[in-house]
């Protein structure tokens, strides 16, 4: 859409300059391998409750899937594999840090379905990734609108469990009505997918 569209280049505007500083043996993928990686010192900071470092780290994860895709379009380094490879990361942060807050603290209504619905898009993802055969479909890679924004409620959520397990009881309230959000976002991205697989944004 033209809003979406807008917004990309508006991202890609504010952070070219930073992008274009990397050393060019930085890639696009490659930023995606780490962050996966970095699920490893989160989940540890994350199971020794130690608010801080989880939440930087998480904060610099997610700005790392901000970045390498504004260095796959300004490098032309845009590839199917870091389209997938790029989604995959980001869910498997997600489910783990998302297991370790919330599986205690949440409405177990909305851990389940947003953890279910969160595999069903990593399984997704994984079938596309290690099972490429002309029987697939032939479309496009990448988040829509929907999945954007649904990424960025799941981050706000996560973030607001770290505040909670910091002795702040009230947000847990506020981290429920975020992932409800995430919940919406991704059901009417999955309905997207369906109805328009070539359009992503």
């Amino acid at each position: 859409t033209v809003c979406s569209m807008d917004i990309l280049k508006s991202k890609d505007q504010l952070f070219k300059p930073l992008a274009d500083a990397l050393p060019l043996w930085i890639t696009p993928n490659g930023l995606a391998v780490f962050r996966l990686i970095m699920v490893v010192p989160i989940g540890y900071f994350a199971l020794a409750g130690q608010a801080v470092p989880t939440a930087f780290l998480l904060v610099a994860a997610y700005f790392t899937d901000v970045l390498d895709g504004v260095l796959a379009r300004s490098r032309n380094q845009v590839t199917k594999a870091g389209a997938v490879l790029d989604p995959i990361a980001d869910k498997v942060i997600f489910l783990v840090l998302f297991w370790i807050l919330g599986w205690q603290v949440l409405d177990l209504r909305i851990f389940t379905l947003l953890a279910l619905i969160e595999l069903v898009f990593l399984l997704t993802g994984l079938i596309f990734s290690l099972v490429p055969s002309k029987n697939l479909p032939d479309r496009k890679f990448g988040a829509n609108i929907y999945g954007k924004l649904k990424t960025v409620f799941e981050v706000v959520g996560l973030l607001l469990l770290i505040v909670y397990l910091m002795n702040w009881p009230w947000v847990l309230g506020v981290a429920e009505i975020t992932f409800g959000l995430a919940i919406a976002f991704a059901l009417a991205s999955m309905v997207r997918h369906i109805i328009s697989p070539n359009n992503i944004d």
